[in-house]
């Protein structure tokens, strides 16, 4: 009777033992998935109050961007004439398309009343100055000459030299260029 005792209570022992070593290897477990995911928490709160900050910021910048299209569109609708626009962007492509280095420097506007009193010329000076080769140079120039616009070519300079400190050796045209346009009242 005393062997079984002795069995038994080694049994309960040998049983207790294995619990408490799952039980203790569990713990660790469970303690280092707890650590993961409580520093994988704080890093995705971390990451939603920045997305928050962001988005506010963006909202800020939205309605600071609408403010400023605003004012701008009204400058733009009293200063800049969009036929002007639309004569820059006609040059500017011209030098794209012979592959010209395009430097538009002043701008200066001036009301001509020579003509009648409602009737009034309006002229727009341009300084362009353009780099490349001699034959997309003067294909340029030709060009310019031939624009939908009523153009005045004026004071052209042609020289060879540098355009920038990247762009050397090359022909360079420079120019006054004056558009004219009747002034709607």
């Amino acid at each position: 009777m005393f062997e079984i005792r002795n069995k038994v209570l080694i049994n309960v022992i040998f049983l207790f033992l294995v619990v408490f070593s799952f039980l203790h290897i569990s713990q660790n477990y469970l303690l280092i998935d707890i650590d993961l995911l409580s520093s994988e928490i704080v890093s995705k709160k971390q990451e939603f109050n920045n997305l928050n900050k962001r988005n506010s910021d963006i909202d800020d910048l939205r309605k600071d961007y609408a403010k400023i299209e605003n004012e701008m569109g009204e400058a733009s609708s009293v200063i800049i004439d969009e036929d002007i626009v639309n004569f820059i962007e006609k040059i500017e492509d011209n030098a794209d398309v012979n592959d010209l280095k395009l430097e538009i420097e002043s701008v200066v506007s001036k009301i001509d009343e020579e003509d009648t009193e409602s009737d009034y010329i309006i002229s727009k000076s341009f300084d362009v100055k353009t780099a490349g080769s001699f034959n997309n140079v003067m294909n340029f120039l030709y060009i310019l000459e031939n624009f939908d616009y009523y153009v005045n070519v004026e004071d052209i300079r042609m020289s060879q030299g540098s355009f920038d400190e990247y762009n050397k050796d090359l022909t360079i045209l420079e120019t006054k260029i004056t558009v004219y346009q009747k002034k709607d009242e």
